[in-house]
């Protein structure tokens, strides 16, 4: 009977430390950018992920240095409103004849998404000239 006993708790602690979880580290959560529009004739496919050394298209391309370089400036500037709001919304630009540019990275430890439109005047102003940002390096890329 006691060595029954001791086999189910060999048993239950093997299967235990057998689930769990590697201390490996994980990579940093990569930063993607892309745009949406509205009634557009011909959709925008283009999306974009920044990662700690290169900029990649949505096929996996890796984009020129310089373009790297300036999608690192979305990044950089995001303005820190953003994580600290549960606002994900900045203007809705495919609502109507425009187009929405899109942001999703990991934030405070939670993976975010955001939607600016770059032409909504009741934007505040830090997250309106972060919409022109975005607009900016999104076509520079999609060229």
């Amino acid at each position: 009977m006691k060595f029954r006993i001791l086999l189910c708790c060999g048993l239950l602690f093997g299967l235990f430390n057998a689930c769990r979880k590697s201390a490996e580290p994980t990579s940093a959560p990569a930063f993607v950018f892309w745009a949406e529009c509205g009634k557009c004739l011909v959709p925008l496919t283009h999306q974009f992920t920044l990662n700690d050394t290169q900029l990649l298209d949505e096929t996996g391309a890796v984009l020129p240095d310089s373009l790297f370089q300036l999608a690192r400036t979305l990044e950089s500037s995001m303005p820190a409103p953003l994580c600290s709001s549960d606002e994900g919304v900045y203007g809705c630009g495919t609502c109507y004849d425009g187009t929405s540019y899109f942001v999703r990275t990991s934030c405070n430890g939670l993976d975010r998404t955001w939607q600016f439109d770059p032409k909504d005047d009741t934007l505040p102003a830090d997250i309106k000239a972060y919409a022109g940002l975005l607009k900016n390096v999104f076509s520079a890329c999609a060229e």
